[in-house]
This record gives C-alpha cells, structure tokens and sequence, in this order.
C-alpha cells in the first residue's frame, strides 16, 4: 500500500514548496549546467521554426489536470534542460548517439499540486531546430549509457554546489523505461532522499518523453513521501497526463 504524506504537511505546501527550491537551485540547475557547458543554446538562434510562445500554447493548464489539482502559489517556470543536447551529453555519450550540439530553448508551466501537496506535475516543451535533431535527442534517452552519465553528472554537481534549505543524499536514475506509460515514449525515473527541517522524505520523479515534429515534450511527476521509502507516482494520473498532452501537441 502506497504511504501517504502524513498529516502534519496536508494542507501545506511543505513537501513541493520546501524542497521546490532544492531542486530548482540542485538538480535542475546541475542538470541544465552540465548539459550547457561548452555549447551555446540555441534560445538565441534565429529562424527557429516554432517560437516559445507558440510552443507555450501545447503546454498543459491548470483545467487539464485531475480534479482537486492547483497550481502551487510561490513555485517559479524552471529550465529542466533535460533533453539529451550540450557537450556533457555528447562526451558522455560518444559521437555516435549525435546529440544535437545545442541546447534547445524551453517552455514550462508551473507546478501543479495534488490537494495534500504530496504529488506535483510539471509540463515542458523544449523546441529543437528541426525534426531530426529532436528525434536524435529522444533516441538518446534509450542509449545504455544515459543513466550514468545523468546520475555521475547530478550527483558530482551537487557534491561540488550543496543546495540550501536542506541536504539531498545520492541521487539514482532508472534505467530508461520505454513505453510503460504509453507508445512513443521514453523517460526514467529519479530517486532523491532529502532530508529538510529534521524531516527526512523520499522523492520519486518520474520523467516522460515524447516528440512530434521539432517539439519535444517533457511531463515530470514527483512524488514525496515521508520516510525513507519511495512511492511511485500513480500510474493511471501519468497516463491520463500525457493522453492530455498528447492531444494538445
């Protein structure tokens, strides 16, 4: 049986709102460093196909999610940079998996929260220069060497740049998880033990891929539970989100 956020954190925003800024200042940022360095972002090229804000209209909203869902107040949009794309990815991962060599300008709606504020949802769309290249960023997710170089990449970062607020123990990436949420996709799964004003809590982020044309979408599902044990995130609300998403790409 699933263990539930226990009763002192419903109602607040604790889980989400505290360990938000871990991950914005932590792992988004190690993930969008390491990912960037060396490479220019392709945010500043000229001619991109699709702009932000006609991607930012595929995004999901607030009237998408389940009933009972909210956007969480305070939680900022964040560059999650985790397409496969940048130097770090490429010298990881060998000239042969051609990754594209910039890093694709995003878009990102906030976080949505489930009414206990132990379950959050966020959407992302990265925007890729042409087909091909989006296409080369997704198969990347599939190479037998991405979860490692993601999971020496995270962990290193965050040895050499603690963040605030609290502590994150190792972090583990899954190995990729294919099509288990739904065909033509691919994503894996992160486990971060936290510990935060005396607490200790267990995050599982479940992150699913998908492409269509030079857009590549991107839906994390994180999920906090208390203790030391993970949780997985409700397999039929992941499904019911990229359906949703699916739609609107």
């Amino acid at each position: 049986m699933r263990r539930r956020t226990p009763a002192p954190w419903r109602g607040h925003r604790a889980p989400g709102a505290r360990i938000n800024s871990l991950l914005v200042v932590g792992i988004v940022a190690g993930a969008l460093t390491w990912a960037a360095a060396g490479s220019s972002v392709a945010g500043a090229a000229l001619n991109q196909a699709v702009t932000t804000a006609q991607a930012k209209t595929h995004l999901l909203v607030a009237s998408d999610l389940p009933k009972g869902w909210t956007k969480e107040s305070g939680t900022a949009n964040t560059q999650n940079g985790a397409y496969p794309a940048g130097s770090g990815y490429s010298s990881c991962l060998g000239a042969a998996a051609n990754v594209p060599a910039t890093v694709p300008p995003e878009t990102d709606t906030p976080y949505f929260q489930n009414k206990d504020g132990s379950l959050e949802i966020q959407d992302s769309i990265s925007i890729f220069k042409t087909s091909s290249a989006a296409k080369a960023s997704y198969a990347a997710l599939a190479n037998p060497a991405y979860a490692g170089c993601l999971t020496n990449a995270l962990n290193a970062y965050l040895k050499s740049n603690p963040p605030k607020g609290g502590t994150l123990g190792t972090l583990t990436v899954s190995p990729p998880i294919g099509t288990k949420f739904g065909a033509h996709t691919d994503g894996y799964v992160v486990e971060t033990p936290i510990t935060t004003q005396g607490q200790q809590v267990a995050l599982t982020s479940t992150t699913v891929f998908f492409v269509k044309g030079t857009l590549g979408q991107q839906l994390t599902f994180n999920d906090y539970n208390a203790g030391t044990s993970s949780a997985a995130f409700p397999s039929a609300t992941i499904r019911q989100m990229i359906a949703a998403a699916e739609k609107k790409l």
